[in-house]
């Protein structure tokens, strides 16, 4: 089955939708709270859907557009994530997620846009690699200085005292991946990068990472698949 993805404001989601993506994400992540859920799900600007051919949610991650410490930068941040293991694999999320970008570019025509995401599994991470030439923090060269300042201001605000800016990790007792250390041992080198980076990973912690929107920083998989 395919999926089809729809951005949907969390206020317009029914209750039945709310369920599936509560059910969906206990059942990948230990520690899953549903009031910690709704919480998260409300304080997004929008919410990506994922439903197969049935109207069944089977993945969804929640989105919010952030305000940099300056005027004129602004980060889509990504929040809970999650798509069922048999979908997993499909550009629909991203063609999706993309669409979002879009949106709050037209927006804010004159703002430079990055992309804020935090990562608690390796697979979350190597989506910028997938999509983007430049993201950090990456195994191919130190993060450049304004992009840590950047990192640092965006999950300081956002997590206050759990970031520690020397690492770039979150440290956060919340969700943790049920399946987080299934298949680490692959030999690329993103995957690496990822668990020497975060090595509690499995624990809950999150890596957080950063990286530009700009049209010249897009990969050409990504031209080829979204734009």
């Amino acid at each position: 089955m395919k999926l089809k993805g729809a951005l949907i404001k969390p206020g317009d989601l029914s209750a039945a939708q709310k369920e599936q993506m509560y059910k969906l994400m206990a059942r990948y992540y230990r520690n899953a709270d549903k009031a910690r859920f709704l919480d998260d799900l409300f304080e997004k600007d929008k919410v990506e859907i994922l439903f197969d051919e049935e109207g069944t949610v089977r993945g969804f991650t929640t989105l919010k557009t952030l305000d940099g410490p300056e005027q004129g930068i602004k980060a889509v941040f990504s929040g809970d994530t999650i798509i069922a293991e048999a979908f997993r694999g499909e550009l629909e999320i991203v063609k999706v997620w993309y669409r979002f970008v879009l949106e709050e570019k037209a927006k804010h025509p004159h703002a430079r846009f990055y992309w804020f995401l935090i990562s608690k599994g390796y697979r979350t991470y190597k989506l910028m690699p997938s999509f983007l030439k430049n993201f950090y923090p990456c195994c191919n060269e130190p993060t450049p200085p304004d992009m840590k300042r950047l990192t640092d201001w965006f999950a300081g605000q956002r997590y206050g005292a759990d970031y520690d800016p020397t690492s770039g990790i979150i440290r956060y007792a919340g969700l943790y991946d049920t399946f987080a250390d299934a298949d680490v041992k692959r030999d690329d080198p993103h995957t690496q990068y990822f668990v020497k980076a975060n090595p509690r990973f499995a624990e809950g912690d999150e890596l957080a990472c950063l990286a530009s929107l700009e049209d010249d920083n897009l990969s050409n998989f990504c031209k080829r698949f979204i734009v």
